[in-house]
C-alpha cells in the first residue's frame, strides 16, 4: 500500500519536472580530472546553470500551475492580512522562485530574485508592496521577450 502511495505522490513531480524542462537547453559537461578541488566546484556550477530561456520556460510554462500564473493570482495578498490559504499558497511561490534563482544564471537569477524578495518579506514579516511584485514580473517578462522566449502555450 505505502508503494502506491509513494508512487502516486512522486507522479505529479515527475509531471512538473517534465513539463519544465527546455529540450534546447540539453547541455553535456566535461569531467575534469583536476586535482583542484575549487576548480572543479566552480566547473560543477557552471554546468550546472540553465540558460536564460530554460529560466524562462521555468517561469511561464504550466498552464494554470505556472508560476507566473501563480504569481498574478497571489500578488494582491500581500497587501492583505495573512490567512492559511495565503501563507501556503506564497510559501509554494516562494519555494519555487528560489529553486529557479538556484538553477539560475546571475542575470536571469537576480531578476527573479526582485519577484521572489516581497513574497520572502511578506512570510518573514507580514509586509510587502504588490506594485513591487508587479514591477518585477514585467522585467522578468522584458527578458524573456529579449532571449526570443516563445510565449505561446
Amino acid at each position: 500500500m505505502r508503494t502506491r502511495l509513494a508512487a502516486a505522490a512522486a507522479l505529479p513531480v515527475v509531471f512538473l519536472v517534465t513539463a519544465c524542462a527546455d529540450p534546447d537547453a540539453a547541455r553535456t559537461t566535461e569531467v575534469s580530472a583536476s586535482p583542484t578541488a575549487e576548480a572543479t566546484v566552480e566547473d560543477a556550477e557552471r554546468a550546472e546553470r540553465v540558460s536564460p530561456r530554460s529560466t524562462c520556460n521555468g517561469y511561464y510554462n504550466g498552464r494554470s500551475h505556472s508560476l507566473d500564473r501563480n504569481i498574478k493570482k497571489w500578488t494582491s495578498a500581500v497587501a492583505e492580512p495573512a490567512t492559511a490559504e495565503s501563507t501556503a499558497a506564497i510559501s509554494v511561490i516562494r519555494d519555487r522562485l528560489a529553486a529557479q534563482i538556484h538553477d539560475a544564471e546571475p542575470g536571469p537569477a537576480a531578476m527573479l530574485g526582485t519577484v521572489h524578495d516581497p513574497f520572502s518579506r511578506w512570510l518573514d514579516s507580514g509586509v510587502a508592496d504588490p506594485a513591487d511584485i508587479v514591477e518585477a514580473t514585467e522585467a522578468v517578462r522584458r527578458m524573456c521577450d529579449e532571449v526570443g522566449f516563445d510565449f505561446r502555450f
